[in-house]
């Protein structure tokens, strides 16, 4: 099924004969160390899938090497986010320490 957009704007009206659907999927988890695991499992399955470490696997994608598939995508997201959160987690044991 097509659908036309239209779209009135200061440009005067344009039609999209294409629609573009975004699927957002969020989880919500209660604590750091299930958000780390859940990520580690994520991790493992693509470096299963495409035979190469996460770590390996955002080098080359900081270097624009691994194109921009949906799988590619979420893996950098996912990454960016265990960074992040591992950082955090870190930062919290150092004060922790003191």
């Amino acid at each position: 099924m097509e659908k036309k957009l239209t779209n009135s704007g200061p440009f005067g009206e344009s039609t999209c004969k294409h629609s573009i659907y975004l699927l957002v999927q969020r989880t919500v988890y209660t604590s750091p160390i299930e958000a780390l695991t859940a990520l580690i499992r994520s991790f493992v399955a693509y470096e299963q899938r495409y035979q190469m470490s996460s770590a390996d696997f955002y080098a080359r994608y900081q270097r624009g090497e691994m194109g921009d598939t949906a799988d590619v995508v979420e893996w950098a997201g996912d990454y960016q986010h265990y960074m992040q959160l591992k950082e955090e987690l870190e930062q919290k044991l150092v004060a922790a320490g003191r």
